[in-house]
């Protein structure tokens, strides 16, 4: 992942230092590469962090979303492991034709596969190439830019307790305040209405990804810290599980590499270049492809070897229920 001096600096900054853990209140807090952590829950925070940083993350220095706004209009899509799970979820307890909100919901690839099985699909996201792909290519007409779940609402005109379900894949962990996050979203959440979660396991076996620092993670979970978390906001565990995605770890060891961040090099130098862009959309089709393959050789053996091992899924899913 390419950052510029300026996220550098940034991630080399110390936060403002962190009194109490904001999920147990433990005092116990120690500082721990980039994280503030707390002793007693496992909770990892980056602290205090501008919201502006953040926007203009996702907006202009991301090259992943960058990229995979070029696959989406190559027509390389597919849900993820995520989403399958969520959606075999979804038809083995009959769940249908609900009103849904997924928040950030990137390109909207998985609500359009909802609006096939007849739910009322809503969501928001803060990248607005993201967005105009949901609306162009999906024909989600719900799909706005927003920064937080009231400017969405307010926008759409929803009232309290106005969704079914609300969905966040891989997104608490990018939230600053996520007690704050968690409470608002419980606003617009109808009684016995479902919150579906997933994030980085925390306990999972770490190879130091470069996304899993601020300004991209500003929070580490496991499974105990968030249910606890999940349930002072007044939700009760349904589903808790973990799992692993082929390619995870292939992917994360390939973009350490010198090839790669060459290359990553290369696009962050001539992304504005609209030849250059054309130019690419094939090669990186292609090579989606191929490192998909080798990804599975090299995952398999390794994946084999976490079963053995408890909590060692590099995710947690997690469905709860509004009390």
């Amino acid at each position: 992942m390419y950052f510029s001096k300026e996220r550098i600096i940034i991630l080399e900054m110390k936060t403002k230092q962190i009194i109490s853990c904001s999920i147990c209140n433990s005092k116990k807090i120690f500082f721990r590469d980039k994280f503030w952590v707390c002793a007693d829950c496992g909770y990892e925070t980056a602290g205090i962090f501008n919201s502006s940083i953040i926007e203009h993350y996702y907006n202009k220095e991301d090259l992943g979303l960058w990229v995979q706004t070029l696959l989406e209009n190559t027509g390389n899509t597919k849900l993820r492991k995520c989403h399958k799970i969520i959606l075999r979820y979804f038809n083995s307890h009959n769940i249908s034709k609900l009103r849904i909100c997924d928040i950030g919901c990137g390109t909207g690839f998985f609500l359009y596969q909802l609006k096939k099985m007849n739910f009322d699909v809503f969501g928001y996201d803060i990248n607005q190439s993201h967005i105009d792909i949901a609306k162009n290519k999906y024909g989600l007409n719900n799909i706005f830019g927003a920064k937080t779940l009231k400017e969405y609402c307010q926008k759409i005109k929803a009232k309290q307790n106005f969704f079914d379900i609300i969905t966040m894949f891989e997104l608490i962990e990018h939230i600053p305040g996520v007690n704050n996050f968690l409470k608002e979203i419980m606003v617009f959440l109808k009684p016995n209405g479902l919150v579906i979660i997933s994030t980085p396991n925390g306990k999972r076996l770490k190879i130091k990804e470069a996304w899993d620092y601020p300004p991209v993670h500003l929070s580490r979970f496991n499974c105990d810290n968030l249910e606890k978390l999940l349930n002072q906001a007044g939700l009760n565990i349904q589903l808790l599980k973990f799992y692993n995605e082929l390619g995870y770890y292939s992917n994360n060891l390939i973009h350490k590499m010198s090839f790669s961040r060459g290359l990553i090099q290369s696009i962050a130098t001539n992304r504005n270049n609209k030849n250059f862009e054309n130019r690419i959309k094939l090669k990186l089709k292609i090579l989606a492809e191929l490192k998909s393959f080798i990804c599975k050789i090299i995952d398999i053996p390794l994946f084999l070897f976490l079963l053995t091992k408890k909590e060692r899924g590099h995710t947690i899913i997690i469905i709860a229920k509004k009390i």
